[in-house]
């Protein structure tokens, strides 16, 4: 009698708008709800919600340890919103207790507390377009049989209406699936999200969170957190302290910040966009991605990238394997980049850094001022470099080569084109060059500007014309490489002619 005169005393408050009608229930109990928004507010609680269409609102409660039989909870109606909550002149402790709700989709879900264990399920509705109730098709049955009719046909899942889910809780542990537009909040607890559609609103402090086959965006705010995404059909937008973002498979832009944290992506498509200071960033395998990073003191490693870079840096480090796909660097201030196994005309601008480039297969265009550049198994460079420190083998193509106060030291060996070099200030260049070769400058203007000749020979204004296909083969018919050389006095050039 009792649980059937506080239901009603419930749905009268409802009805009549009576505010802050709050009623006392003893468990173990069961109580059908009005159909309303829902507040669970309790601590040290066990919460398993089943959200379903048009289900009746229902509230079960069991004493979920030793002792709990006969502990009291409340509810509270505002007129608009039904609170579970302890009872307001209640002193000692609640027991932990198990409570079990069935609620409707479309209705506000709000769950918060402290040290919960709580489990949301969203079950799809099915819908055909025809009558399926289970007791109808075996009544029928006969009929079917008769008709021909009797074979099951497999059923579309039609998408669940939208809902809206707030969880906001504190030392607890959290099971999601199914659910549609979540809001969360939480503090060092673990979330677990599986098939979820719609917007997804992350406050996270000290958590571990992981959302598997979500389809919609994510808006991640995030500090000293651990959160994985697998399989995200959507945009991520992410603002990181701390902690770290793993993103495994599915598709959209991530864009974001990052200070001091780690951010992982792996299999993914889209466009990726970072900003912030002292990030790691770590991406394989990305798939017609573009990747834009900005900021000072990132450590960005990227492999097996079809897509694009675009990185402006300050200080950290940058180091790309296997990039198939433009390649746009610009970096200052000690920052250490290392580029393998490109495919692509790499475009860097680089101030006071540490450079290597091995393996392009395109044109490396490079303005460095200051700092040390490596160049290996390079197919075509131009470059212009001030105050700096060249290092270049293998080199197969040099468009163009400005120098100035740096020193250089090539080995031209393998250059299918004639190379040309112009240097100016106190640069001192060290050149090899595959015999047969020529050096091509004034000869006493070439001696007098302080250059050294051994190997190769020099050619002057002497030359006669009529040996000039001699420039081109030495005598073995082998092809003869011509360096043309521009120097001011004050500049130093040693070549050698390797046989």
């Amino acid at each position: 009698m009792h649980r059937i005169l506080t239901i009603l005393s419930l749905l009268l408050a409802l009805a009549t708008g009576t505010a802050s009608a709050q009623e006392i229930f003893e468990v173990p109990i069961e109580l059908e709800l009005p159909v309303a928004s829902l507040v669970f507010g309790l601590d040290s609680a066990i919460l398993d919600v089943v959200i379903e269409d048009g289900a009746v609102p229902v509230l079960r409660a069991f004493g979920g340890t030793e002792g709990a039989a006969g502990a009291e909870f409340a509810i509270t109606d505002s007129g608009t919103v039904l609170t579970v909550h302890r009872p307001e002149d209640l002193s000692e402790p609640i027991p932990r207790l198990r409570f079990e709700l069935t609620f409707p989709l479309g209705h506000p879900l709000d769950i918060k507390g402290l040290d919960l264990d709580v489990t949301v399920a969203a079950r799809a509705v099915v819908s055909t377009g025809f009558e399926d109730d289970d007791e109808d098709d075996r009544g029928d049955s006969e009929d079917d049989e008769a008709d021909g009719e009797g074979d099951s046909v497999a059923q579309p899942v039609a998408v669940a209406p939208s809902h809206l889910l707030s969880l906001t809780i504190t030392d607890s542990n959290a099971d999601l699936s199914g659910i549609s537009s979540a809001n969360l909040n939480v503090t060092r607890s673990f979330v677990h999200t599986a098939d979820t559609r719609g917007h997804l609103a992350l406050a996270l402090e000290g958590t571990t969170f992981e959302a598997e086959g979500h389809q919609g965006a994510v808006d991640l705010s995030s500090r000293d957190s651990e959160v994985a995404l697998d399989e995200v059909i959507g945009q991520v937008q992410p603002a990181l302290i701390g902690g770290s973002l793993t993103v495994r498979g599915g598709a959209g832009v991530i864009k974001g910040q990052f200070d001091d944290a780690l951010l992982r992506v792996d299999r993914r498509k889209g466009q990726i966009t970072i900003a912030g200071s002292g990030a790691t960033i770590e991406g394989l395998d990305l798939i017609g991605s573009r990747v834009d990073i900005k900021g000072g003191g990132h450590d960005l490693r990227l492999d097996d990238v079809r897509g694009s870079v675009l990185a402006d840096m300050t200080g950290g480090s940058i180091s790309v394997g296997q990039l198939r796909g433009a390649t746009t660097i610009t970096a200052r201030d000690g920052t250490e980049i290392s580029l393998e196994n490109v495919v692509g005309n790499p475009k860097l601008n680089l101030f006071d850094c540490s450079t290597t480039l091995i393996d392009v297969t395109g044109q490396a265009s490079v303005e460095v001022r200051r700092g040390r550049l490596e160049l290996d198994e390079v197919q075509r460079l131009s470059l212009v470099a001030s105050g700096a420190e060249i290092i270049g083998s293998g080199l197969e193509g040099l468009t163009k080569l400005e120098a100035t106060n740096s020193q250089l030291d090539l080995d031209l060996q393998k250059v299918k084109q004639n190379p040309s070099l112009t240097l100016r200030g106190s640069t001192s260049a060290r050149v090899r060059l595959q015999a047969p070769c020529t050096v091509k400058m004034g000869e006493a203007r070439l001696l007098s500007a302080g250059a050294n000749v051994n190997g190769c020979d020099v050619n002057s204004k002497a030359v006669n014309v009529r040996r000039k296909r001699f420039e081109r083969r030495g005598l073995s018919g082998q092809r003869r490489t011509i360096l043309n050389v521009k120097m001011v006095q004050g500049s130093t050039l040693d070549v050698e002619g390797v046989p």
